[in-house]
């Protein structure tokens, strides 16, 4: 192949530019050879995570005092959930009581009402069945 032609050029894509720049023969060599960019000093960001606001005397003084202040918290917690969960228990057992306590009188309503109504469809459909005949019985020329 002829000097300056490139081999296995991709294809310009549509607003791609296709050019081969100009260069010294291992131009194309050293495009493979570059390696990402990398922090200097790897070591040194491992080190800056471990670090602490504190200072060594800050630690030495507060250390023992925070852990024992962050068990206590914890154990509060703890105690905090399980009065909750026993006060939900206790409220979910009260509003059963109340239920069962309560739904006699509120099924002994409930039948009235429903007769209440079912009374009221009766009459409702005797006064139209009523009417109903009262039209048929009427001569076919008058009307109300």
């Amino acid at each position: 192949m002829s000097e300056g032609i490139a081999e296995h050029v991709p294809f310009a894509l549509q607003g791609a530019v296709d050019q081969d720049d100009p260069g010294m023969p291992r131009h194309d060599i050293l495009i493979g050879d570059i390696e990402a960019a990398r922090p200097c000093h790897p070591v040194q960001l491992a080190v800056e995570d471990e670090e602490t606001d504190e200072t060594e005397p800050e630690n030495r003084l507060m250390g023992e005092t925070r852990d024992d202040l962050g068990d206590r918290i914890s154990n509060v917690a703890g105690r905090v959930k399980d009065a909750a969960i026993e006060a939900g228990r206790d409220v979910k057992e009260t509003v059963r009581q109340e239920i069962d306590q309560r739904a006699p009188e509120v099924t002994s309503t409930l039948r009235e009402a429903a007769e209440h109504v079912k009374d009221q469809i009766k009459d409702s459909a005797t006064a139209v069945a009523q009417e109903a005949k009262d039209e048929a019985r009427r001569p076919a020329g008058r009307k109300r």
